[in-house]
């Protein structure tokens, strides 16, 4: 992603928190843009995959991937895309 393009998305967190994260990287999958997504640029930082929903008042809204398939689908893309700067690491049980 251009450095350029980089803005704050803010996402609500469980308990109504909010939670700003940076985008590090886009890509398009099976039709559906998908960004990855950083809480801080430290290096031992969460990174979430997020899925653009739909719009809302000129806003992109996008969820958080859950869905286990669709991660393991989208994950590596996101490697290759950053050749190796970060090693996502899944924190299912």
């Amino acid at each position: 992603m251009d450095k350029d393009e980089k803005r704050t998305i803010c996402m609500i967190g469980e308990m109504g928190e909010k939670i700003e994260l940076i985008p590090l990287e886009k890509t398009v999958f099976n039709g559906s843009v998908y960004i990855l997504a950083e809480e801080s640029e430290d290096d031992e930082t969460m990174a979430y995959i997020l899925k653009q929903s739909g719009e809302d008042d000129n806003d992109l809204v996008y969820t958080l991937v859950e869905d286990e398939k669709e991660l393991d689908a989208v994950a590596p893309i996101f490697e290759e895309l950053l050749e190796g700067e970060i090693e996502l690491v899944s924190e299912r049980n």
